[in-house]
């Protein structure tokens, strides 16, 4: 039988190592080479620090090559900005040019003339029509009789303009200029 009183069983104590499968103390490491055991050490304090230094180098080249992307995105987007500011002034530059000689082309303003007329064709509405004086000097011959023709300076040269009672038409390269200008501007 049990040594242990009957008193004792009834009492919970938890876990208990049997001293019969003890494994007793750890051994104790072999005594080694001390120079293989500084190498060891040493290794692993160099290979420690190596990391450390890896480490902030990369965390300092990711900060640095964030700036510079930063940096880059801000650049393209006024860069960006600015070579489409001079597209557009370029497109516009070309096409005054190219606009030009039309201005100032007497078969070409006869027929904006004529086309302005026609927009306006009602018979029973006085018609006048408004041109640059050097404009008028070129044309004069050539405009329909019936046509009440006017001077104006304040006009650009190769704009028209003709005014009913009921409205009027507008024409020329300050026109033009717009709306190649509103079209690039939705580019």
């Amino acid at each position: 039988m049990s040594s242990l009183p009957f008193a004792e069983l009834g009492r919970f104590v938890g876990f208990q190592n049997d001293q019969r499968f003890d494994p007793g103390p750890a051994p104790q490491p072999a005594p080694g080479d001390p120079l293989a055991l500084a190498w060891q050490d040493g290794h692993a304090a160099g290979l420690a620090e190596a990391r450390a230094e890896a480490q902030a180098l990369a965390e300092a080249e990711a900060a640095a090559r964030a700036r510079i992307e930063l940096s880059l995105a801000r650049l393209d987007d006024e860069l960006g900005e600015e070579l489409r500011q001079r597209l557009v002034d370029t497109v516009a530059a070309l096409c005054e040019a190219t606009l030009a000689p039309l201005a100032l082309d007497r078969a070409a303003l006869l027929r904006r003339v004529e086309i302005a007329a026609a927009m306006l064709a009602r018979a029973d509405d006085d018609k006048v029509l408004r041109l640059h004086p050097k404009d008028l000097a070129l044309v004069a011959k050539h405009l329909p009789q019936d046509l009440e023709v006017g001077e104006d300076p304040a006009l650009e040269r190769g704009a028209l303009r003709i005014e009913t009672q009921a409205g009027g038409v507008e024409d020329g390269p300050a026109h033009w200029r717009r709306a190649i200008t509103e079209a690039l501007a939705q580019c």
